[in-house]
């Protein structure tokens, strides 16, 4: 591993730390009852939050396509940071419909940049077929700390629960310098001067090509029933869920860790047990398992039922770098690779996530 590799990796790998770690998470339904928040008030926040996601996700892609994906990342942990203390501040509903408008933009900034930058930067250094490897790691990495984040959210939130916020705002600031440090990825002279010109409908030559190619439509459809699924699991079971068990806020988070490390540790193992370009039969598996940890849960109407709910730690720690690689290997147009991940986010964000 050349200096350049290592140092860009050390500093992207922190940045996605960062900007994943909401501790806060599991708590955060009770959180927003306590400053008064009803149910119904709390549905205007998702669809803030959908709506701002939604709208603004593809243009957020080009920024990071036309601008600098380094620069995209170093807006999201800023904007991560400034909702994260909304958030932490606020006490009326047009504050927290302001956050979520806010984490809206941050994460529109951040889901496709980050994989886009990783592809780009690996491609840059002749390693573009060691993604999964990298991008599984850094996974790893980022579910294992947000699982000791979210267990310390959920004790501290007894003491406070404002003390898990703040906290959150500090990690998400943390990403900011990591961000700015980042080299955006170079090429060969002779691959920078075959470039083409830039294209003046990008979004619509995205389009075609996604029409155009089987694998990418394959590709597609998976990636939006993998994270249709996460995405409920993310917000709808931490709430209702545990609330149906009656667990207490630190229960809420030790689940929610428990889950999270043991979906890291999936994401890390996975790296050494998948080597082989085809990675359909994971998916497959990935897909069995999620109505089936649904359907355990259905049946089992009592915390024995959590048996369905830590069975999702083995597609939660697949999904997004089986994803990430088949999305990326499958699509070429390098100059458009964030504008095409974010058209492909728009599809799955219709259903509210973390």
């Amino acid at each position: 591993m050349t200096a350049k590799l290592k140092r860009t990796l050390i500093l992207l790998y922190i940045r996605q730390i960062s900007a994943g770690l909401l501790i806060y998470q599991p708590i955060f339904f009770i959180f927003l009852k306590s400053k008064g928040i009803s149910a119904s008030e709390f549905s205007l926040l998702l669809i803030a939050y959908n709506i701002g996601t939604l709208g603004l996700v593809i243009p957020a892609g080009r920024f990071a396509d036309k601008i600098g994906k380094k620069w995209a990342l170093f807006a999201a942990n800023i904007i991560y940071t400034i909702g994260t203390l909304l958030i932490a501040t606020g006490d009326s509903l047009p504050v927290f419909i302001v956050a979520e408008v806010l984490y809206s933009l941050a994460i529109a900034l951040d889901m496709s940049t980050h994989s886009a930058f990783l592809f780009e930067f690996l491609r840059a250094q002749g390693k573009e077929n060691e993604y999964y490897r990298y991008d599984a790691l850094g996974m790893f990495m980022a579910l294992v700390i947000g699982a000791i984040g979210t267990l310390c959210g959920g004790y501290l939130a007894e003491t406070s629960l404002d003390l898990p916020i703040y906290i959150t705002a500090i990690c998400t600031a943390v990403g900011i310098p990591c961000a700015f440090f980042l080299d955006e990825p170079v090429f060969t002279q002779s691959e920078s001067a075959s470039k083409k010109k830039p294209s003046k409908t990008p979004v619509l030559d995205v389009a075609r090509t996604i029409i155009s190619t089987p694998g990418l439509r394959w590709a597609i459809g998976l990636t939006v029933i993998w994270f249709w699924s996460r995405q409920f699991i993310n917000l709808y079971l931490p709430g209702p869920y545990f609330n149906f068990l009656t667990f207490e806020p630190k229960s809420f988070g030790m689940l929610a860790a428990i889950l999270t490390l043991s979906a890291g540790f999936i994401a890390f193992f996975s790296r050494k047990l998948i080597q082989k370009p085809d990675l359909r039969a994971v998916a497959m598996i990935g897909l069995f398992l999620i109505p089936a940890g649904f359907f355990i849960m259905g049946m089992i109407p009592n915390r024995n039922g959590l048996a369905g709910f830590f069975l999702f730690s083995i597609p939660i720690g697949l999904c997004t770098a089986v994803t990430n690689t088949l999305l990326n290997r499958q699509f070429t147009d390098h100059a458009n690779r964030t504008t095409f991940l974010s058209m492909v986010a728009l599809a799955y964000l219709k259903t509210p996530g973390s």
